[in-house]
């Protein structure tokens, strides 16, 4: 099985945010459909007899700038990398000692970097690397950033080197509520209460998003690869239709940079749906955030010859995720972690939730 980075360069703005693992899944095999690689037996077999081994697995897409001599790529903020309670006032002497300030003042400046760095999402792959590598601790960047020793560098929700700071623009992506209207057919025009917003994400020139894929190299040749070229035609997420989710996308051979000194945590990068031999939730490091999905279908009414189907034609049922950034203890590793769960009963038309994942050791 190998490993790529898939490159997504925008072409405008983004109605879905996050891009996430299951909707890359999901367009994927919708493409696979779409381009008649195969019929809807041959995908539904392909995915029942992968339940418990994905054939395939994406990442969530994380922010990138390309305008450098190497994309800076960002991940997920590991949910373990968070303040101790002995940091505050260890760091509020610190910087009462140097700065020649009350401690009250220190004090009030130590949680204020606090609250900027607990709002960080994403962290650049230079500062995972050197937290999977020398154990780089949350304290120690806050540490950095109050005596002002100008390694490390927070913009909005990223965090960086400052090296990378120079190279990176003030924002690479920003999300802004856009206003919509619904028009009352027998009006004419938009009535009272039909105004509505939609958050919609843009990008500065020379950011995007990135995404790790973990596929056999056949499957990438005669499947993956043609549905993303597809895909990068028709869009991905909400309002593709009006041009929204377009990018340019390329794939290249990736590794993971990082080299854990004595692997004993895990830290996803997908949506997760655990395999109850991949996880021990009495076992340390621990830390995740879950996610209740309630996922749409692609299409709201029902295909013809499908009228035995008795759950919502609009919603699958729902189902709880594990988020990215979320840490377990290490019990295996494995190129892909997780399954492909039905979302349907018996009697109706199979479809299938994503909960394929890839890890990065820690």
């Amino acid at each position: 099985m190998k490993t790529y980075a898939v490159y997504f360069t925008p072409c405008g703005s983004l109605a879905t945010w996050p891009l996430a693992s299951d909707t890359l899944f999901g367009a994927v095999c919708w493409g696979i459909r779409w381009l008649g690689l195969m019929n809807d037996k041959e995908l539904t077999d392909w995915l029942e007899n992968h339940r418990m081994n994905p054939p395939f697995a994406f990442s969530h897409a994380f922010p990138v700038w390309f305008q450098s001599q190497e994309p800076i790529r960002f991940y997920p903020r590991p949910a373990t990398f968070r303040l101790a309670d002995r940091d505050f006032d260890d760091l509020a002497s610190s910087l009462q000692a140097q700065a020649k300030i009350t401690l009250k003042s220190a004090k009030v400046e130590v949680v204020s970097v606090a609250k900027r760095l607990k709002n960080v999402s994403f962290i650049s792959e230079t500062i995972l690397s050197e937290i999977t590598t020398t154990g780089l601790k949350a304290g120690n960047i806050l540490q950095n950033l109050l005596l002002k020793q100008n390694t490390f560098s927070i913009k909005g929700q990223l965090l960086c080197t400052a090296t990378e700071n120079h190279l990176l623009p003030n924002i690479i992506f920003a999300s802004e509520a856009m206003q919509h209207n619904q028009i009352d057919r027998l009006a004419g025009a938009t009535a009272e209460g039909m105004l509505f917003y939609r958050e919609e994400t843009f990008f500065a020139k020379g950011g995007g998003l990135w995404a790790i894929l973990a596929a056999e190299e056949e499957d990438m040749e005669r499947y993956l690869q043609p549905a993303l070229h597809y895909l990068a035609d028709t869009g991905f997420g909400a309002d593709r239709t009006v041009g929204k989710g377009q990018f340019a996308i390329q794939c290249r051979e990736f590794s993971l940079p990082f080299k854990a000194a004595q692997k004993t945590g895990m830290m996803t990068l997908s949506h997760y749906l655990p395999l109850p031999e991949e996880i021990n939730l009495q076992a340390q490091p621990l830390a995740y955030t879950l996610k209740v999905l309630r996922p749409k279908r692609e299409q709201k009414y029902l295909p013809s010859g499908l009228t035995e189907q008795t759950t919502s034609p609009i919603y699958k049922l729902a189902i709880q995720v594990f988020e990215p950034g979320s840490v377990f203890a290490l019990q295996r590793e494995k190129n892909i972690y997780g399954q492909l769960v039905r979302l349907t009963p018996p009697d109706d038309t199979p479809i299938y939730q994503s909960g394929a994942a890839i890890m990065v050791t820690l």
